[in-house]
């Protein structure tokens, strides 16, 4: 009787167990390539505290203070750190505006992720400020 409760139990489930491991496997190990990049690069740190400081001013000076204040260096940091992070947080939304097609450095997919990083900031202002009147409104 408990072998044909197994057998069932297993069979409903199907492959679903392998597909779950197998994404966590996957992005641990896209997460340690990551930071394995980072890490042949000298003082990665200081450069990421400089791109991300350079980054959150862009929201108030525009974009072009990313490109004027970045060096190439700073760039890949930036790219590497944010992609790291992002794989760690593991959201729909990341995978579905930055594909892993251009989960490789280039100028254009900085600029790709760049852009994909804006549009959340904005999304995540534009949700605070409606929170805010459906709170205000509900006073």
């Amino acid at each position: 009787m408990k072998k044909e409760n197994d057998l069932e139990i297993v069979c409903r489930l199907g492959l679903k167990p392998v597909y779950v491991k197998v994404e966590r496997i996957k992005r641990k190990l896209a997460y340690e390539y990551c930071m394995g990049i980072l890490g042949k690069i000298d003082d990665w740190e200081t450069a990421w505290q400089n791109a991300k400081r350079s980054f959150d001013r862009s929201a108030f000076y525009g974009r072009w203070i990313v490109e004027a204040d970045l060096s190439e260096t700073q760039k890949v940091v930036f790219f590497w750190k944010k992609l790291a992070d992002e794989i760690v947080k593991d959201s729909r939304s990341f995978y579905d505006g930055f594909p892993e097609e251009y989960h490789f450095y280039s100028e254009e997919n900085f600029i790709k992720l760049c852009d994909w990083l804006e549009g959340q900031r904005w999304s995540t202002r534009n949700s605070d400020i409606l929170k805010g009147l459906d709170e205000a409104n509900s006073i």
